[in-house]
């Protein structure tokens, strides 16, 4: 894989509290989304980190959007 691309991929990476923020939830929401194994928000684990991808963020509020949006 190539620095660069390998750069771009870990850039789209963001921790608890950033995702936090971005889909208004308060950061332990999200820590007990993956202690009760809630499967709708993928999660990378690397040592005792934890990071979100953006494009699972987006899939994840798309998934939980409800009516057409009209």
């Amino acid at each position: 894989m190539k620095t660069v691309e390998l750069q771009s991929r870990l850039s789209e990476l963001v921790n608890g509290e950033q995702a936090a923020l971005i889909l208004c939830l308060k950061p332990a929401t999200l820590a007990q989304m993956r202690w009760r194994g809630d499967k709708r928000l993928p999660y990378v684990k690397m040592g005792k980190s934890i990071r979100y991808k953006l494009s699972d963020i987006e899939d994840f509020i798309e998934r939980s959007t409800v009516g057409d949006g009209a």
